[in-house]
């Protein structure tokens, strides 16, 4: 410790003390202190290292001067070494370490991916699409969200906006691709090469999900390494389409913090930073979020008409809250929520009040079927990381699940933390042999969005008693995040 702590030290110069400094607020959040240091904590921090070295504390980093001439060259490493010393008194050294050797990859429309010295470089992003093109014909338009090279691979992110047509021929088209799913057991691979000059790359792995106009893909092709560079022209050609683009690759934007790239917060170690983009009169933020937690992120926003407590995303303005449109495609959690603004509108925040996040924990339980009529108390505890979940209940009902026989459940949760609530869990059957088998179940929220009464669906070879797999413990994450946007 003490020989990493001085070679360390021997690579700072006075103006890196005050950097570090400037560093250890929000890694002190990213590394699990969920409610970081405020701007006095860093302020007191700071003034004392420069007293405790016989330095005068800066009045402001735009009045800072050099240091006076009387000082031993060794005074900034002495405040250095003291600034350290009281870091660690916060945090482990390797947090602080971690503070100077890190930085951020920034790729719009698909997220932010962080660097770090000594990492795998295979697993580096290289570059990014050096400018996003779009074709169209009678049939449809397509148009390039961005395109990521790594060391030999290319994930291209495009979307395809049909034209021209009906309800009834977008529903048409949705029963064929079913009837397709049905017959052959399998999606119908599309038709998406991708050329790195005249090299065709037809194969990929990726995924495609949307609304009814719109879809949008995610393909990742492997491509050999001498075809990977800023001076090679792509195309990514779309034979279904008849449609094909073109674009060429840039290096990727690098950051030191997440704030130089947007309005950040962070509690539970999940970071959220904010990129709004104005256009006219409204203003369209996407979210990147930054997970260093156990947990998956599910929604940033109300879901199904579910939300904790009935709040939801919104924009503060000086004028009032706003609400949002969502885009008519995505995949996955939504990330880009569309504001209308007036000329009046300042001061602009967005709202987060809470976000919805999944663990991937499960508990194998066993529960007694009743009679009929019969309602039996079971108190049956799930204990999980964040909330114990008790089956208060149980009891048979014919019409519970869509008119079919079902186990119903009532549930009652004690969280573990004020504002890590559980609004619910899966459920899965599980054989004879303990191995998961399937069913269907239907929920019912309370006025909070909280999963208050389970109806599984019970088959005819069931006796008397039922064997589950409790899984995906989901959370209402409530600390707030409170991005400001400007203007």
């Amino acid at each position: 410790m003490e020989e990493k702590m001085m070679k360390f030290m021997d690579q700072l110069e006075h103006d890196a003390t005050d950097e570090l400094l400037e560093l250890i607020e929000p890694e002190a959040m990213a590394q699990g202190m969920s409610e970081g240091l405020d701007q006095s904590a860093i302020r007191r921090i700071k003034d004392k290292t420069f007293m405790k070295a016989g330095l005068q504390p800066p009045a402001s980093p735009k009045l800072r001067r050099g240091p006076s001439k009387l000082l031993s060259q060794k005074m900034p490493l002495l405040a250095a070494g003291v600034l350290l010393f009281l870091a660690l008194s916060l945090m482990n050294f390797d947090v602080v370490i971690a503070a100077v050797n890190r930085f951020f990859s920034f790729i719009p429309g698909y997220g932010i991916v962080e660097n770090q010295a000594g990492a795998n470089e295979g697993d580096a992003i290289l570059y990014v699409a050096d400018s996003l093109p779009s074709v169209e014909n009678q049939e449809a338009r397509l148009s390039l969200q961005n395109a990521i090279a790594g060391k030999d691979n290319i994930t291209v992110l495009f979307e395809v906006e049909w034209k021209n047509l009906t309800e009834e021929d977008l529903l048409a088209k949705k029963q064929a691709e079913w009837e397709r799913l049905q017959k052959e057991d399998r999606l119908q691979q599309p038709e998406v090469s991708l050329y790195a000059g005249e090299q065709q790359y037809k194969d990929f792995m990726g995924s495609t999900g949307g609304g009814s106009r719109k879809e949008s893909s995610t393909f990742t092709y492997q491509v050999a390494a001498t075809d990977i560079g800023k001076d090679i022209v792509y195309r990514l050609e779309h034979g279904g389409l008849g449609l094909s683009l073109e674009f060429t690759l840039k290096d990727v934007a690098t950051f030191e913090r997440l704030t130089d790239i947007g309005a950040t917060d962070v509690h539970h170690d999940i970071a959220i930073t904010a990129v709004p983009e104005f256009a006219g009169n409204q203003v369209t933020v996407e979210l990147y979020p930054l997970n260093k937690s156990n947990y998956q992120i599910q929604s940033f926003s109300k879901e199904w008409d579910r939300g904790y407590g009935g709040q939801d995303l919104s924009l503060l303005t000086s004028t009032g809250p706003k609400s949002y449109t969502l885009p008519e495609s995505f995949m996955g959690p939504n990330t880009k929520f569309t504001f209308a603004l007036g000329p009046e509108d300042r001061d602009l925040v967005l709202d987060i009040p809470f976000i919805l996040v999944q663990s991937s924990e499960y508990k194998d339980i066993k529960l007694p079927v009743p009679a009929e009529g019969e309602r039996l108390t079971v108190n049956r505890k799930v204990e999980f990381a964040d909330c114990t979940m008790t089956i208060v209940d149980v009891e048979v009902e014919n019409e519970a699940f869509g008119g079919e026989r079902a186990l119903v459940m009532n549930l009652r949760y004690d969280n573990k933390a004020p504002d890590k609530i559980m609004s619910g869990t899966g459920f899965m059957r599980l054989s004879s042999m303990g191995r998961p088998a399937g069913g269907g179940y239907s929920m019912e929220p309370d006025e909070n969005g909280i999963i208050t009464k389970v109806a599984f669906a019970l088959e005819k070879g069931d006796g008397r008693s039922l064997r589950l797999r409790v899984m995906n413990p989901a959370y209402y994450f409530t600390a707030p995040y409170r991005l400001h946007l400007g203007r």
